[in-house]
This record gives C-alpha cells, structure tokens and sequence, in this order.
C-alpha cells in the first residue's frame, strides 16, 4: 500500500481516496479532565510556594530567636556573676561600713 500527498491510496491497480475523519468521542469529557489536572498542577505548585515562605520565615524566626537567646544567656550571666559578687561577705561588710554600721559586741547581744 502507497500513500501519494493527494490523500489516496493505491493498491495494485485499485485507487482509493482516503478523507480523514476527526475523531468526535468523548471531547468534553477530555476537556474536563485536562481542566482538572491543569487546576490541580496549579493548585499544587501555588501550595508549594506557600509552603516554602512559610518555612523560610520560621527558619527566620528561628534565627532571630537564637540571636535573642544568646543575648539574653549573655545577660543573665552578668546578672549571676553581680548578684555573687553583691553577696560576697566582703561586700556586705564594705556596704555596712560605708553606712555606719557595725557588728554588735557580746554584751550588745540579747537571747530571748
């Protein structure tokens, strides 16, 4: 069998002219479903962007945060190192001092 451009077909001596047909089966239900899976790549690529902004701005947070946490560790070993250091006996016994205060003596000292 030999095809020419004009659309026939020669078989032996026998010619016959071939006129394609589009096939008409079920167009709309092949529009809907490419609807669908076209709806639902678009929906799943739109997820996946809101869901990596939504991961970068966490891991953002996460490393504001950590900054925020080492300055405020930071801190809070000043604040120990100080409060030690007001507790010291030394200190106590300067800071009285410098107030005018003294220990009692013995016979200052009354037991009830």
């Amino acid at each position: 069998m030999i095809q020419d451009f004009a659309s026939v077909f020669v078989v032996g001596k026998q010619s016959v002219r071939f006129r394609p047909v589009p096939i008409r089966e079920n167009v709309i239900g092949q529009k809907i479903i490419g609807g669908v899976l076209a709806g639902a790549l678009l929906l799943g690529i739109a997820v996946s962007f809101t869901l990596y902004l939504l991961i970068q701005s966490g891991l953002n947070d996460l490393a504001t945060q950590s900054v925020a946490k080492a300055a405020m560790v930071k801190a809070q070993n000043g604040l120990y190192a100080k409060r030690e250091a007001l507790l010291d006996r030394k200190t106590f016994a300067r800071s009285a001092e410098k107030l005018g205060l003294y220990l009692p003596e013995n016979n200052q000292i009354r037991r009830l």
